[in-house]
């Protein structure tokens, strides 16, 4: 996660050009879809992901980034490593 905020107390543009936010990137060979990205603002509102937008002084700009589509079927690759994903949060 990023978060951009302006330092001098003035409002600032935004010219947003952020790929994967409604499209996530696709996995490969039976791998699954990756996460898509966010772009909001922490008062809650939900940013465009193309094009200029203000960025309120006392608000702060948060970037997620998307994340990577899987490569190959799960089913695939040995149980236990598998597992030890799942435990960690890297799929579901």
């Amino acid at each position: 996660m990023i978060e951009i905020a302006s330092r001098i107390g003035q409002p600032f543009d935004l010219l947003a050009a952020f790929d994967r936010i409604k499209h996530p990137p696709r996995g490969a060979l039976g791998g699954s879809d990756g996460q898509p990205g966010r772009a909001y603002l922490a008062s809650g509102d939900k940013l465009k992901g193309k094009g200029t937008q203000v960025i309120a002084a006392d608000d702060k700009l948060i970037l997620e980034i998307s994340g990577g589509g899987g490569l190959g079927d799960p089913a695939d690759r040995d149980v236990a490593l598998v597992e030890a994903d799942k435990r960690a949060g890297l799929s579901a």
